[in-house]
């Protein structure tokens, strides 16, 4: 999906692995095309929330959506669309 909306929307993940060694083996092993922060550092910033948790930021700055839990491609192409 990042790919898909390249140049319109920007992606940042977070991974879970319980190191930040596994994350980057993981951001390496998938080749993951978006910048991706490391765990537990990341999820301290924001005081550990529920994960997965998925956060659709507007044009505008404005939080759009705040998904706790699994996304669908439908769903999450969805909520894309309507923040740009």
């Amino acid at each position: 999906m990042a790919e898909e909306y390249e140049n319109k929307a920007v992606f940042f993940g977070v991974s879970n692995q319980d190191t930040i060694e596994d994350g980057k083996g993981y951001q390496a092993d998938y080749e993951v095309p978006y910048p991706l922060g490391h765990a537990p550092e990341v999820w301290e910033l924001f005081n550990d929330p529920v994960r997965p948790t998925t956060i659709v930021i507007g044009s505008d700055g404005a939080v759009s959506t705040e998904i706790t839990g699994p996304v669908t491609y439908e769903g999450l192409k969805k909520d894309i669309e309507a923040a740009l």
